[in-house]
């Protein structure tokens, strides 16, 4: 039976803002069942007897909220992820195993049963209730427990992909696809729960999340667990481009470190098919450390100045547009922000709003906008942004910066401290290092370093995307970022005379200081279409980071050669787990060892750049490296898939590699010196 869901949008006013009220209730006519059965997609339910009473959305109903004994089944018929699937399943990442379940394989399936005793099933037609008898007792507790044991928490990101709260799924289906089909049943069993999803109105996926329990400062974290991801009629090795992209931002930061700061920004929105409900990421929290505070959209405004309706939880905002807006016409919006979005932490004075979706946006697909930012901060802190500078002044007791981005990018960031700031311009190139109390001369020595591999960059990929690069300085340890424009590198990287801890993190520096520059190619000049095709981000930056440490350390051939036998050993540790392209469906929430991470990034920053390297000696190096070059110059400010990489590596070589790709890109196996 096809379900087609219709959702009314009921608008609260909360002083004069409209906010889409999404709220599920139950109807208060509670049912005996027997024999409830349902099914969708690879997902089964059983309930041989127990209670059930309608959920209502917007006073229509929308689903069945049930306890009782009963059994839940679901199997993938997506070959490629079994191994990762099962995986997760038997992982020590997840909290318990699920309750009485058993693996269950048939010809091209994997599957399993739990048992279950309660359950929330939108999708399911409530006439399935209407000629049983009435249960004594209502529901209403355990519908509002339920309810807070799948209140989870956001997850933007490469997680959060393809996962939506079902209040905003329900809305989305019922204003931008209301003839596709849409189920979720959430589940519980003893301790533990999952979330079958039949999504081809959104995301087009199939798909199944474990619910895992953190607790941090006496407070329960509830989390999703990707376990299993089938695509609906699409395919892996060929990614559906965007619903619609972010194509240009106007943004002003009047930033109040430790106090309420206010932010305005003016959007333009491409949308490639109708829509009227718009879905963008936006925190609900700004999360620095250990803590958080509060974000809030105060108001979103239409081109005309009209407010629209709009939902913001769960790190997502949905805006009513009002209209259905046809594709391929623009959609301008104004967003009001409120919160303490710069707030310390340890006294470092230093604030960020990082490459997480501080201000609205797509998921990563859809980000391709130019962008044109004033940020004002009290002085005596320096705001710093990537892009071409405007203007940097002070006014007052403020210190203004003012910068633009005239090529589409991603991940804009924004920070704010007590900086040194040091410049330097050498044939055109501007490097500006950003410290904390650090001496000009290691400050000089991360700058000479950058210009070093922006030069053999150059040489290798072609010009540089960004005329200013920025290096700023995160007071933290272990790690390197790079938004557009910018690498971010933690103390480590700055300290002349190193404490114990600091030397814990600083194997490799020199490699991770290459890899964040190679992303401003790898990632900003090019773009990767979702996550699963990470590795053009990850893999390609750290095959080039070997490279540039070859041409610039004395040791040359011997420093790769080290490289190469790193990636190897990295790959032998997680290519078992999953295919390269599924390394992001490895489940690391829950990870106190950081086993699951570090197989997530045997995968991207090991067998990877590993599998370039095979090709590398299978093809020679002239062809090789014309091939990388060519990537750049024929994907620049374009996306970039892993379909596209074999066809151009095919033209260039006039070589065969689909083999190669399906047994070591897609699936398991180590690829052989030599690449054949």
């Amino acid at each position: 039976m096809r379900l087609f869901l219709a959702l009314a949008f009921v608008l609260s006013l909360g002083g004069t803002v409209p906010r889409l009220d999404l709220a599920l209730t139950l109807e208060g006519a509670p049912r005996q069942v027997q024999d409830l059965r349902w099914s969708v997609g690879h997902g089964q339910l059983q309930v041989p007897s127990g209670t059930a009473d309608r959920v209502l959305a917007g006073g229509k109903p929308v689903g069945v909220f049930f306890t009782g004994q009963g059994t839940f089944r679901y199997a993938s018929a997506y070959a490629p992820e079994f191994p990762v699937f099962r995986h997760n399943m038997e992982s020590n990442s997840l909290p318990v195993r699920p309750y009485g379940a058993r693996w269950e394989e048939g010809p091209g399936t994997l599957g399993f049963t739990m048992k279950i005793e309660e359950g929330l099933v939108l999708g399911m037609p409530s006439e399935i209730l209407a000629a049983l008898p009435a249960a004594p007792g209502p529901l209403k507790s355990a519908f509002d427990a339920h309810q807070r044991k799948f209140s989870l928490e956001a997850q933007p990101g490469m997680a959060a992909t393809y996962y939506h709260g079902k209040e905003h799924l329900l809305a989305y289906a019922a204003a931008n696809a209301p003839g596709k089909r849409l189920a979720l049943a959430e589940v519980m069993g003893g301790d533990y729960a999952v979330i079958h999803r039949f999504d081809d109105a959104w995301s087009q996926v199939e798909a199944l999340d474990a619910v895992a329990s953190t607790f941090t400062d006496q407070r329960e974290y509830r989390w999703f667990l990707p376990l299993s991801f089938q695509p609906l009629g699409w395919v892996m090795a060929d990614q559906p481009l965007p619903t619609y992209i972010l194509q240009d931002v106007v943004l002003k930061l009047d930033a109040r470190p430790e106090q309420m700061s206010d932010l305005a920004v003016d959007e333009t929105l491409m949308p490639f098919q109708p829509m009227r409900i718009l879905p963008l990421q936006m925190l609900n929290f700004v999360r620095r450390g250990g803590s958080k505070t509060s974000v809030r959209v105060a108001s979103v405004k239409d081109a005309a100045g009209k407010e629209l309706a709009f939902s913001h939880m769960g790190d997502e905002l949905l805006v009513d547009l009002g209209r259905t807006v046809p594709a391929d016409q623009p959609v301008k919006l104004s967003f009001a922000i409120e919160g303490m979005l710069m707030f310390n932490v340890d006294n470092f004075d230093c604030w960020k709003l990082g490459v997480e979706p501080w201000f609205p946006q797509p998921d990563i697909g859809g980000q391709f906008y130019t962008i044109r930012a004033l940020i004002r901060v009290p002085r005596p802190y320096v705001p710093l942004a990537g892009g071409t500078t405007i203007r940097r002044e002070a006014e007052g007791n403020l210190n203004c910066l003012e910068v633009a981005f005239t090529k589409p990018v991603e991940a804009f960031t924004v920070f704010a401290g007590s900086y040194q700031v040091q410049e330097e311009t050498q044939g055109g190139q501007l490097v500006r290092v950003a410290a904390y109390h650090t001496q000009g001369s290691g400050m000089q020595k991360l700058s000479n370093l950058a210009f070093g591999l922006i030069e053999v960059y150059s040489a290798l990929l072609g010009p540089f995307p960004f005329r200013e690069f920025n290096i700023i300085q995160d007071r933290s340890f272990g790690y390197g970022q790079a938004p557009p424009g910018i690498m971010i590198i933690t103390d480590e990287a700055f300290s002349g005379q190193m404490d114990d801890l600091a030397k814990l993190f600083t194997t490799n520096v020199n490699q991770r200081f290459a890899h964040e520059i190679a992303h401003q190619y790898w990632g900003h000049a090019l773009k990767a279409t979702s996550w699963e095709e990470e590795w053009l981000q990850e893999a390609f930056a750290e095959y080039c980071a070997g490279e540039a440490l070859r041409s610039i350390r004395s040791k040359g051939e011997s420093a790769f050669e080290g490289a190469v036998a790193r990636w190897k050993t990295n790959a032998e540790s997680a290519a078992s787990v999953a295919p390269i392209a599924l390394a992001n469906r490895i489940c690391i929430i829950k990870d106190p060892s950081n086993l699951e991470s570090r197989r997530r990034y045997g995968l991207l920053y090991g067998k990877g750049p590993l599998l370039l390297q095979r090709i590398r000696e299978r093809v020679g190096d002239a062809d090789f490296y014309r091939f990388l070059r060519l990537l750049q110059g024929q994907f620049q400010g374009k996306f970039l898939t892993t379909a596209d990489v074999q066809k151009l590596l095919e033209a260039v070589t006039r070589q065969d590699f689909k083999a190669f790709f399906d047994q070591y890109y897609w699936g398991l196996a180590l690829p052989p010196k030599g690449g054949r």
